[in-house]
């Protein structure tokens, strides 16, 4: 492996299955091309309540995450975001673990239709793109998907309300 200077991580040039799971989790993030192990389908549009964000509907493959049985199913797993420029710049963000708590009904569901996730977020200045990445965080495999942004971003010197804010709710379902 040699180091990248230019994003701080080790590039890895064989099966990225077989590197350690921070290493996975930073190519699935800064790396050139995107993650397929966790299926991921993802739609962005501009959020209805709140200027220069972008709400993003995310369906997670329920088939690529761990799930420990019981009287319930459950998987934990997060979800973090890249945002990129034309020029790839990049700005990244993490998320608190989703917790999924699946009833043998609504896990055979999620089998058959994925896992929803829904949330708006403050799209960075001068960014386009966005790469959304999921970790299991059972097993460590990684996700990822990079989709074109329709939002306009805000201007840096713009301020956010508190509003604005408390609208970046989270929703994860199935």
């Amino acid at each position: 492996m040699r180091r990248d200077r230019t994003r701080g991580i080790e590039t890895y040039f064989g099966d990225a299955r077989e590197s350690s799971n921070s290493n996975r989790f930073a190519l699935a993030a800064l790396g050139p091309v995107d993650d397929p192990e966790i299926g991921i389908q993802a739609d962005a549009t501009p959020s209805e309540h709140v200027k220069g964000w972008t709400r993003y509907q995310i369906k997670i493959d329920a088939h690529d995450l761990k799930f420990q049985s019981g009287e319930n199913y459950s998987a934990s797993f997060q979800i973090s975001m890249t945002f990129y420029s034309n020029a790839w710049e990049q700005s990244v963000t993490s998320d608190d673990p989703a917790e999924l708590h699946l009833t043998p009904e609504r896990y055979q569901a999620a089998l058959r239709d994925g896992i929803d996730a829904a949330f708006e977020r403050a799209t960075p200045a001068g960014m386009n793109k966005a790469r959304i990445i999921v970790r299991d965080l059972a097993t460590g495999a990684v996700g990822s998907l990079t989709i074109p942004l329709s939002t306009p971003a805000l201007p840096p010197d713009t301020p956010q309300s508190p509003e604005a804010t408390s609208a970046s709710r989270e929703r994860v379902r199935h």
